[in-house]
């Protein structure tokens, strides 16, 4: 999987500011959140440099905290997020977070100037 760990605010704001990228907030010892997990690393086996990253919701409480206030959307784990720009395009949380899912919801690329 291309994606990486979110474990600072600074790496969150990085995500949050890019023009697109893929979010999951998900913890180790859910076995519904491993299944996001999976379902998120097949969509991303397809989709190779695409920006994308996930926050254990149990390690990095704050941080998952942080996603909520700046969505406005009630905290789920597992929760997947596109966002373009900072802003949410789409969401889903459980067994809504399938690779299927995922390529549906995926906003185009921005075309380039």
């Amino acid at each position: 999987m291309d994606a990486h760990e979110i474990t600072t605010p600074a790496a969150l704001a990085a995500a949050l500011e890019a023009e697109r990228f893929l979010l999951l907030k998900h913890s180790h010892r859910c076995e519904i959140s491993v299944q996001a997990y999976r379902e998120m690393e097949r969509f991303l086996a397809q989709h190779a440099g695409l920006a994308a990253g996930w926050i254990d919701v149990r390690a990095h409480r704050p941080l998952a905290q942080l996603v909520t206030e700046h969505t406005g959307i009630d905290h789920a784990s597992p929760q997947a997020f596109w966002l373009v720009g900072g802003e949410v395009v789409w969401h889903a949380s459980h067994f809504d977070i399938t690779k299927s899912a995922l390529e549906a919801a995926q906003p185009p690329r921005a075309p380039r100037t």
